[in-house]
């Protein structure tokens, strides 16, 4: 703790740059040395300049990623011969591959200084396996092209999450991940109204079936918007041209504050960590094991702070209830809104990653990747409890799907009762126990 005769300005690198943060104002507290109103204007222009071209990509994520399905519907799995176990593997090879893949990606993106050629890269990338699925004859190349194209996107989200998170501070990031994810969410709107009109208006436009021109129109698609977002998306604060130096001090300034400056001895740690040994803290928090495992059961169970994610469950909750309770259609109609609020929950995950684990950034990075891995394995054994023979009704699938979201639940406040305890701890270290301190003027602090 700085000596409050005589005050020490906390004067830190940020993020391997040689940008200075003063994090100490003139009354002696730590906090922001610039006006709120300037660093409002900053993040209403890194929205503008970031989230439009972001939230297209995060779309045509999805299209590509599910137009398998709607190819299924104009004659793709018997012009490819296709037996419904080999179907039912070109669907879930991709996720073997975006599951490995996510970690040694985003450990990649912590040590190359342009993210936004990286990211758009891979988006580049995943439009030309995208559309060479088009050429596919046999269930081997089908099988092959889906596996690498989970590769290739194993390398958006998580990193889209990593880059996101050296924009925006903890608290924001919980809005701006909801976006993304409602961006994600009307993809599956639009993405079967446009394989619709490509399915119906192309069949054997220049002697191609029209399942093969929804490979290749929507692979071009994605090409074409990642050779234009490299151009509009940015690196990071500090090396971004669009910035002023006044701005850029602003923008790693208040990240510094976020991430507890005063309270942790500064951010200089960070240069000295390697993706690997990033990975291993990752590994060895014990904290992104609980938000990993409570991720995998609330996707399972879905086939910032603890009351956002259990408000949600608790309504998913009551509509698997309803469903399993009752027998008439008005009832089962309310119960299945009710059950589609559960996807809020994963949203609140995906932005407590990084207001919990906020540095090295190397382990910010592999964290991220980890809990995201472990949420999408959750939708591999959530696929099998809903088989026919449990039907019509699906007593026993709607029991199951109660206890692994409950489970989650519980894990999500045991989490909770974790980063309260570790709070604790930082105010006895601080001496900010019991002394009437204001949360605004205390270090680092835990988001439950």
């Amino acid at each position: 703790m700085a000596d409050n005769h005589n005050p020490t300005l906390v004067d830190e690198k940020f993020d391997d740059q040689n940008i200075k943060v003063d994090a100490v104002r003139d009354d002696h507290t730590t906090g922001p040395t610039w006006d709120a109103a300037a660093e409002k204007r900053l993040v209403r222009k890194m929205d503008i300049r970031i989230f439009p071209i972001m939230i297209i990509l995060f779309i045509l994520n999805f299209i590509d990623r599910n137009n398998f399905a709607n190819a299924r519907l104009k004659g793709l799995e018997a012009d490819l011969n296709l037996s419904d176990v080999e179907y039912q593997t070109c669907l879930s090879i991709l996720l073997v591959g975006y599951v490995a893949m996510q970690v040694p990606s985003n450990m990649f993106l912590t040590v190359i200084s342009r993210p936004s050629w990286y990211l758009c890269g891979c988006v580049a990338t995943w439009g030309v396996i995208s559309a060479a699925t088009g050429a596919v004859n046999n269930a081997t190349q089908a099988i092959l092209c889906r596996f690498f194209l989970g590769c290739v996107e194993a390398s958006f989200f998580p990193g889209s999450l990593y880059f996101l998170s050296r924009w925006y501070t903890r608290k924001e990031m919980q809005l701006r991940v909801t976006i993304l994810n409602a961006g994600n969410l009307s993809a599956q709107a639009f993405g079967g109204l446009i394989a619709a009109g490509i399915l119906s208006g192309m069949e054997g436009s220049a002697g191609i079936r029209a399942w093969r021109w929804l490979f290749i129109v929507e692979g071009a698609v994605t090409i074409a918007f990642a050779a234009i977002a490299v151009f509009i998306l940015p690196d990071y604060p500090t090396s971004t041209s669009w910035l002023s130096e006044d701005e850029k001090r602003i923008a790693t300034g208040r990240l510094a504050l976020d991430a507890g400056v005063g309270s942790e001895g500064g951010l200089e740690a960070d240069e000295h960590v390697s993706a690997f040994q990033g990975l291993l803290l990752a590994v060895k928090d014990p904290k992104v094991w609980l938000l990993g495992i409570t991720y995998h059961a609330t996707i399972m169970g879905l086939s910032f702070r603890f009351f956002h994610y259990a408000a949600p469950a608790a309504v998913c909750i009551t509509g698997y209830i309803i469903s399993a309770t009752t027998r008439t259609t008005a009832p089962r109609y309310l119960g299945m809104f009710m059950m589609t609020t559960g996807f809020a929950c994963g949203f609140v995950m995906l932005a407590w990653i990084s207001n919990t684990i906020t540095r090295p950034l190397a382990k910010k990075a592999s964290a991220i990747a980890i809990v995201n891995s472990m949420g999408n394995i959750g939708s591999i054994p959530g696929s099998y409890i809903w088989p026919k023979t449990y039907g019509p009704f699906y007593v026993k699938s709607f029991g199951a799907e109660i206890a692994i979201l409950g489970f989650a639940v519980c894990l999500a406040f045991v989490l909770r009762t974790y980063l309260k305890r570790e709070n604790r701890k930082l105010d006895r270290e601080e001496g900010t126990e019991n002394d009437g301190v204001a949360e605004g003027e205390k270090g680092f602090r835990y988001l439950y």
